[in-house]
């Protein structure tokens, strides 16, 4: 269960799961609330079924809020019922709510998972306070960090496990030689307040008025494009940065770039950090409370720099262009380190999970 298959890692995680469980011979469906007119921004295997509920549309007031969740519920439920599952796995806050309270009564068990840090992310006190009830009966509760498990109770983290992200990109196949990469340092994600592309672009105008050969690069889509454009302009970046914009190919993007910077507010364990290091690039992130310090060792495999500074990025960032050999002990570093997050370990950590849910209903 998941609300939509767009561009995002909650996204491309699921996609990736539900792929790896069909070509072992799983039964797999992925039930998602669009109507299925959208195209998926992941490939999905062949024998994955795709299932839409068309009950994605948003309400105006409180009242119509009220009785269209009522009606996902049903729908969500009859979906479920009909697919006879032997588990149910939900990614996504609200969407986890919905799905524990749908299948309420039916004994199939529904596993959910936090994809971002829930103490620095707000979802309502009406949501929260609905999510802290019904993760009481969730079979287990998955998070990417301990941190973020943490923030529930007793009760819900003792049906808590810690599983990060899988890593698909494979290191040793996509290093690149240093002199074809070029002096851009790149930046992907929702063009989102979460993800803190402001900070980036006021650090990289400082960086900017040293290395004038240098150029930052910020891929994604989202609602602050044409805010985070304007604030390019006003800082004289034009023609230094670009700003907004997927991209078919993320990670030739990034071997062809020559560092990488993470300028979140707070994450939940950022794929598209692991990606970079996968590709052998150079990182560097903030110190978010959930996520970056999991992945990164500071100073051997990448750098951490104190939390929304942006003078401590500008420095570090400056750091890293001046010094050739540290970008390229950095990268060699990276993309070995992250062989940890290795897609097989990780599901199999999945599978032990399904395994437990599943014996916990007889």
């Amino acid at each position: 269960m998941i609300f939509s298959l767009g561009g995002g890692g909650a996204q491309r995680v699921i996609s990736s799961m539900a792929n790896y469980w069909a070509a072992n011979g799983w039964k797999v469906t992925l039930v998602i609330y669009g109507d299925g007119s959208a195209p998926g921004a992941y490939g999905l295997h062949p024998d994955v079924e795709c299932r839409p509920l068309a009950i994605a549309a948003e309400s105006s007031n409180l009242a119509e809020a009220v009785a269209r969740n009522l009606i996902r519920l049903v729908v969500i439920r009859r979906a479920i019922q009909d697919t006879e599952p032997d588990a149910v796995i939900s990614f996504l806050d609200k969407v986890n709510v919905r799905t524990i309270v749908s299948c309420l009564g039916t004994g199939f068990p529904v596993v959910v998972s936090e994809r971002v840090d829930p103490a620095e992310h707000s979802i309502g006190l009406g949501w929260d306070l609905l999510r802290r009830l019904s993760y009481r009966y969730a079979a287990r509760v998955v998070t990417q960090t301990e941190r973020a498990l943490d923030f529930f109770s007793g009760e819900v983290r003792r049906n808590g496990r810690v599983i990060p992200n899988p890593v698909l990109v494979h290191g040793r196949g996509c290093r690149v030689q240093h002199r074809s990469r070029r002096k851009v340092v790149i930046a992907m994600g929702r063009l989102v307040h979460q993800k803190g592309f402001d900070l980036l672009l006021r650090a990289f105008s400082i960086v900017a008025r040293k290395y004038s050969d240098w150029r930052l690069v910020i891929r994604g889509e989202g609602e602050l494009r044409a805010e985070l454009e304007a604030l390019r302009d006003e800082l004289g970046l034009e023609g230094r940065a670009t700003v907004g914009g997927w991209t078919d190919d993320p990670l030739a993007e990034m071997r062809r770039a020559s560092l990488f910077v993470l300028s979140s507010r707070y994450e939940g364990f950022p794929n598209v950090l692991c990606e970079a290091m996968g590709c052998g690039l150079p990182v560097i992130s903030f110190d978010c409370p959930s996520g970056p310090n999991q992945i990164i060792r500071d100073g051997f495999d990448g750098i951490l720099v104190p939390r929304n500074d942006v003078d401590a990025l500008a420095t570090t960032m400056s750091r890293v262009i001046e010094d050739q050999s540290l970008r390229s002990s950095l990268g060699a570093r990276a993309s070995v380190a992250i062989s940890r997050f290795g897609l097989q370990g990780i599901m199999e950590k999945w599978e032990a999970i399904l395994a437990e849910a599943i014996a916990s209903r007889h």
